[in-house]
Parts: C-alpha cells; sequence; structure tokens
C-alpha cells in the first residue's frame, strides 16, 4: 500500500499499548515514525526542524550502529534539538513529567 497521507493511518495494537504504558521499550521505530508521520499530516505538529537517531545493524560491525537523519537549519540548531530531546527524557525517566 502506497499512502504519501498518514492522517488517517490507521493506529496499530502496538502504538495504542505504548500510547497508553507511556513507555519507550511499548514502541517499535516503525510505529514511532507513522506515529509522527500521522500528527504532522493532519496538522496536529507543525515540525520545523527534526533530528532522528536511530541504531541499526551494521554487517562490517557486529555490535549496532548508531546514526541519524537531520533536517535542521544549521549544526548549533540540530545539537540545541538533541540536547533539549536528552533534557526531556532524562526528566521523564526520573518521573518529573
Amino acid at each position: 500500500m502506497h499512502n504519501d497521507n498518514y492522517a488517517d493511518y490507521p493506529m496499530s495494537t502496538t502504538e495504542h499499548k505504548a500510547n497508553r504504558t507511556q513507555n519507550g521499550q511499548d514502541w517499535t521505530p516503525r510505529d514511532a515514525l507513522i506515529e509522527l508521520l500521522r500528527k504532522i499530516d493532519s496538522g496536529q505538529e507543525v515540525v520545523n526542524e527534526l533530528i532522528l537517531c536511530y541504531t541499526h545493524n551494521d554487517a562490517s560491525n557486529p555490535s549496532s550502529a548508531v546514526t541519524y537523519t537531520c533536517a535542521a537549519s544549521d549544526i548549533c540548531t540540530a545539537i540545541g534539538i538533541v540536547e533539549s530531546a536528552k533534557w526531556l527524557l532524562i526528566r521523564c525517566a526520573n518521573g518529573d513529567l
């Protein structure tokens, strides 16, 4: 199925569970991306800049490799987004959010 607009894309059972538990371990990377696309395409979120950080298997290295995709205006903004996200993750892990 080819879909350029995810505004009405159905929620998976995994996404329902992750929203209910608010636990990052319940998400799949694909479901997290589709949730963001749904929010963008429906107008619920207006995303100005985006950093996607992820791990993947690298055939030349038995451990997972970390990489990213960046849609930011400049390197300082990109680093600021990453640091702000890190701060939010720490606050959430500490139960502050």
